[in-house]
């Protein structure tokens, strides 16, 4: 869940919600037990006041078998407003259209729109799902009349369209277009339902996510619930109730909301075989979430969390005693989420390695995979709970975008100890010391990608042969260490600039290729204070540039001298270890 889209790239997602899940009255049915309210902590938990025509539980629970045509719509008609009558015929039914929003008593309904949830012996909250949309729209229910193609039965059409808009999505081990949440929760007839219903049944009609972590496996329960019609175990914490939960969204005046255990299938269910293949797919596009502070189950601490962050949280659970929260779990809750929104803002890749690492998850290459959206990523590569870290880590650098790349092999002050020299391993990310950018602000530059060789690139300034000097000894107690840069001009006469390395790794003395940023003109900042900044000290080998170490010029001053010397290559194109 990219935030604020759980749709990569698209605005699909309303709003974030970070929710508290409070201890609640277990099997409080929606409307029903108004006594019960007084022992409900959370102010919006403890009825519905709103104008969204949801049902109860306990309604949407009763077999449609048990009511009948009859009863069945006896009881849209309660819950909507509405006035039809029926008829048994589906020929020559007189249909009227109105500007109104309830119909007039002498719309008919036809038999065949309720007899097929009774046939399947459906539940009334599956049936009042799919037809809520067309009961108000009294010309709806031609769609299910009409013999010509798949209007008769538009679901089926809309599952095909959405089934072969996932497959497509899907190729070469990666997701390369935008990907909606499978199903999402309708909290007016609590169902979980698909994706592809809730955007034409409900055209503009943006839906909201719930954030929250998981607790650990003896705090909470696998309970199997009609909402998700059974088909797995929903896991929640023991203290929990989804009736409340809903509650209080639709007290928020939401009408459909992704909530992971609900909408993302979960273990244990009739049919694992499609999780596995629906997990490749959705969870790299939407994460998982919230609870408890300190603890590593806390949403603070969880690695799915972390991608989760919005510009336009609100958080749920709030009790009616003056606030949520108070102290400094209240100023946490205010602190932490704007620390996090800041980092998004400054699209550095390693202040979100820097967040990632405090996180942790119960499958060790979840933190990889929460970082996807992250990174900005041209594609996603699909989720593989049984690969390892390191395996993870290069396809999701395979799949960063190139403006995002250049930041690890221009700032990491280190050779890679992994696949690749330009830029560092998983375990350095969550190990080692991570650098800063410092006052950089703005792209310089691309690392490129060519997949068919498996090759990486960068494209920038080019020096063949520079010597430096002053940066091999680390023994000095932090700050900056200083050195010289000498490079040769066109008549091989020496000449000296002023350099330093803001980290700890050694540079021998000696002479380097040296690759350089790329920072093009910007009516914000000054372009000569980034141009000709940045250095990547390296060796070749085998045609290729292998990575020692970086420094930087002292000054923009330093930076200028040496791009007027004239030495420097632009836009060479050079392939990296």
């Amino acid at each position: 869940m990219c935030i604020p889209d759980v749709c990569h790239g698209g605005q699909v997602v309303r709003a974030l919600v970070h929710l508290l899940l409070r201890r609640g009255q277990h099997g409080l049915n929606l409307f029903a037990q108004p006594k019960l309210e007084l022992s409900i902590p959370v102010f919006k938990q403890q009825s519905y006041t709103g104008t969204i025509p949801a049902v109860s539980s306990t309604l949407a629970n009763t077999p449609c078998v048990d009511l009948g045509v009859s009863g069945v719509l006896e009881k849209f008609d309660a819950a909507l407003g509405t006035a039809y009558s029926f008829r048994y015929e589906d020929d020559d039914i007189p249909f009227h259209r109105s500007g109104e929003i309830t119909p007039p008593p002498s719309s008919k309904l036809p038999h065949s729109v309720i007899e097929p949830y009774i046939e399947r012996n459906d539940d009334f909250g599956s049936a009042y799902a799919y037809l809520f949309s067309y009961w108000y729209s009294v010309t709806g229910f031609e769609h299910w009349l009409d013999d010509i193609g798949y209007m008769k039965e538009p679901m089926h059409f809309w599952e095909k369209e959405d089934q072969e808009m996932r497959r497509d999505a899907l190729a070469n081990g990666r997701i390369t277009s935008k990907v909606p949440p499978r199903r999402l929760w309708d909290l007016r007839a609590n169902r979980a339902v698909p994706w592809h219903w809730c955007v034409r049944a409900r055209a503009g009609a943006y839906p909201w996510a719930i954030s929250h972590a998981w607790v650990d496996a003896e705090e909470r329960a696998d309970v199997w619930t009609p909402m998700n019609g059974y088909r797995w175990p929903v896991p929640i914490p023991k203290d929990a109730n989804l009736d409340l939960i809903r509650i209080e969204m639709l007290n928020l005046g939401v009408d459909y909301v992704w909530l992971d255990v609900l909408c993302l299938r979960q273990p244990g269910g009739r049919e694992e075989h499609l999780r596995l293949e629906e997990w490749k797919i959705d969870v790299p596009t939407i994460g998982e979430v919230f609870r408890d502070f300190e603890s590593d189950r806390s949403w603070f601490n969880r690695a799915w969390t972390l991608q989760e962050i919005t510009l336009i949280p609100i958080i749920g659970g709030e009790t009616n005693n003056n606030g949520m929260m108070e102290g400094v779990i209240r100023r946490r809750f205010g602190k932490q989420p704007r620390a996090l929104q800041r980092m998004q803002r400054n699209h550095s890749v390693f202040d979100v390695l820097s967040h990632m690492r405090n996180r942790v998850s119960t499958n060790p290459v979840d933190r990889i995979a929460g970082l996807a959206y992250m990174f900005d990523s041209t594609y996603i590569p699909t989720y593989n709970a049984e690969q390892f870290e390191g395996s993870s880590w290069v396809a999701l650098m395979n799949a960063m975008a190139p403006w995002s790349r250049v930041e690890l092999l221009f700032f990491y002050p280190e050779p890679g100890n992994g696949s690749n020299y330009w830029r560092p391993s998983w375990n350095q990310a969550m190990a080692n010391q991570l650098p800063s950018r410092g006052e950089v602000r703005r792209r310089i530059g691309n690392v490129g990608r060519t997949e068919e060789t498996d090759t990486d690139w960068h494209e920038g300034s080019y020096i063949e042969s520079g010597y430096v000097q002053g940066l091999a000894d680390v023994s000095g107690e932090g700050g900056d260490r200083r050195g010289k840069l000498v490079i040769k001009d066109h008549a091989g006469e020496p000449r000296a600039f002023k350099i330093l390395a803001g980290h700890e790794y050694p540079i021998p003395e000696g002479w380097y290729v040296l690759l350089g940023t790329v920072t093009r003109c910007d009516l914000e900042l000054d372009f000569e204070y980034l141009d000709m900044i940045h250095w990547v000290a390296g060796k070749r080998q085998d045609d290729k540039f292998k990575k020692w170490s970086v420094f930087s010029m002292v000054d923009a001053e330093e930076g200028r001298k040496l791009r007027h010397l004239g030495v420097a290559i632009p836009e060479v194109k050079t392939f990296l270890c």
